[in-house]
């Protein structure tokens, strides 16, 4: 299968961007990385809008001048790639760029044959009657969109893989998204600083994504908790919910708070290296020892020796 992958990014972000395609080629991905991106590019890329990792990989940068979070802009830009930057791919992945994969990467092809790929969040189950559903269905209504129960799953928004023939899903996703931003009156952040939970639309573009999969019948295939890393026995990929994320996070720090390195931390470490060297080699030593030596000052506190 000839697919392709696509990110967004802006700032600091592009320390996540080097590790996410570091992941991608230490796991068999060949192809191209469209990545959209505000601002300017990273160094590593030295100032040059296609940028070749190698072995049949690489990085296309596309410049992007919408005001959209772009937390909100994951359906049209991989839209976008499947409809003008890479007409010919069978597939298309959009992966957030705090994600970086563990699993290899045919299974990813295998995975869109039997439907949209995704993910549970953290957070889910949210059951089939929870009035944040109700509310995303009375909302749909006032829109011309008939929402229907499709099991409890509550998908996260970081990462969505889908075929050529699940396009219709991304347009709806995407609609959703536009009536969205109009009931927000806003191009929305991911986290409201006014608000909770218990507004409907708190996650943006995460809970666009939910109210799609009961607004659409495009077959799905979702994977637990364990897809992004939340619980144990992950094999696919891991994600850094929460901020600071690993590229900032002073670990040391976190550890006298309680808070040792994740999984998704260690594996954003681990990825890097290389191909794409975001670091110099004395910055990831230097991470990489403060992760070591905050994993031990977890580890004695929680045998009493504090």
């Amino acid at each position: 299968m000839k697919a392709a992958v696509c990110t967004l990014f802006e700032g600091a972000y592009h320390y996540g961007v080097a590790a996410l395609v570091n992941s991608l080629h230490a796991h068999g991905f060949r192809g191209t990385v469209w990545a959209g991106y505000r601002g300017a590019l990273p160094e590593w890329a030295g100032g040059s809008p296609e940028f070749e990792v190698g072995e049949g990989l690489a990085i296309r940068f596309v410049p992007l001048t919408t005001d959209a979070h772009f937390t909100n802009y994951k359906a049209t830009f991989a839209l976008e790639v499947f409809e003008r930057l890479d007409p010919n791919a069978a597939g298309v992945f959009y992966f957030d760029p705090d994600i970086v994969i563990s699993g290899r990467w045919g299974f990813f092809e295998e995975w869109i044959e039997y439907g949209v790929a995704l993910c549970e969040d953290s957070t889910s189950p949210m059951s089939e009657s929870h009035p944040i559903r109700g509310a995303w269905r009375k909302f749909g209504a006032t829109r011309g969109l008939k929402l229907q129960p499709r099991g409890s799953s509550y998908v996260n928004g970081g990462f969505i893989g889908a075929s050529r023939t699940c396009i219709p899903f991304l347009q709806t996703w995407s609609r959703v998204l536009d009536y969205m931003r109009e009931e927000i009156g806003t191009a929305g952040n991911f986290n409201w600083v006014d608000k909770d939970r218990t507004y409907a639309f708190y996650r943006n573009d995460q809970d666009a994504l939910n109210m799609a999969i009961e607004a659409d019948a495009t077959p799905l295939s979702i994977v637990g908790k364990e897809g992004m890393g939340f619980v144990g026995g992950g094999y696919i990929m891991y994600h850094s919910l929460g901020h600071p994320k690993p590229w900032g996070k002073r670990f040391v720090w976190e550890a006298l708070k309680g808070w040792p390195p994740t999984s998704a931390d260690k594996a954003f470490l681990t990825h890097s290296a290389g191909p794409i060297a975001a670091f110099s080699a004395s910055e990831l030593a230097g991470l990489r020892r403060s992760a070591l030596v905050a994993g031990a000052i977890c580890r004695l506190v929680r045998k009493g020796g504090w």
